[in-house]
């Protein structure tokens, strides 16, 4: 009669999404009742066999679990922040295009238009259901992409910051530090030492 389900995410890879997560979503059966008995049964069943590759299984289907669970909520707009911002098509369109072109230079006209609003209802809507104004959430989202370039590849700071849209190194840096209080060499830096520690006499 009760699913309880815990699902962690890395904070700092998902730096955007946990800041729009509640701590706890609460889905009714009547409203999850076309997927959640399927999946829970499977689940079940597979945590019970001891064949080999039931743990993958498992995995899988709790990322299947925590997905579908998302998008209920998300429909039932009680949803904040970017997965918010997903409960309005036009606005969904906007998001999708700061996403998927983290280097592209959007102006607020262009993502109206792509949203099919007007400027002024477009920053409105967005504001409301996103919770910041479009152009500080690109630029919040650029810096989130970057702590997670840095943290899992050897790409250079200048070569990271370039890759999310800032023409130069120090204007890189400094949005950087201001959003996450630490500067992108020491995150960079925390990576190598890491790797270091892992080799033979590190």
């Amino acid at each position: 009669t009760l699913a309880i389900c815990r699902f962690w995410f890395d904070a700092g890879s998902f730096r955007a999404m946990l800041f729009a997560l509640p701590w706890l979503i609460h889905i009714r059966q009547a409203e999850a009742a076309a997927w959640s008995e399927g999946l829970l049964h499977f689940m079940l069943l597979e945590a019970r066999d001891v064949q080999l590759g039931g743990a993958l299984m498992v995995s899988r289907l709790i990322d299947l679990t925590v997905i579908r669970v998302l998008r209920t909520w998300v429909q039932q707009g009680a949803a904040s922040g970017w997965l918010g911002g997903l409960s309005d098509a036009r606005i969904a369109r906007a998001l999708k295009a700061i996403h998927e072109q983290p280097r592209q230079q959007w102006r607020i006209e262009a993502l109206a238009k792509l949203a099919g609003m007007s400027r002024s209802s477009f920053c409105e809507r967005f504001s409301t259901l996103v919770g910041r104004a479009p152009l500080r959430y690109q630029n919040e989202w650029r810096l989130t992409l970057a702590r997670t370039l840095l943290a899992t590849q050897d790409s250079r700071i200048g070569d990271v910051g370039f890759a999310v849209g800032y023409e130069s190194e120090a204007a890189f840096s400094r949005a950087y530090k201001a959003f996450f209080g630490r500067s992108p060499r020491q995150d960079h830096g925390a990576r190598a030492a890491a790797n270091g520690a892992d080799q033979p006499g590190g």
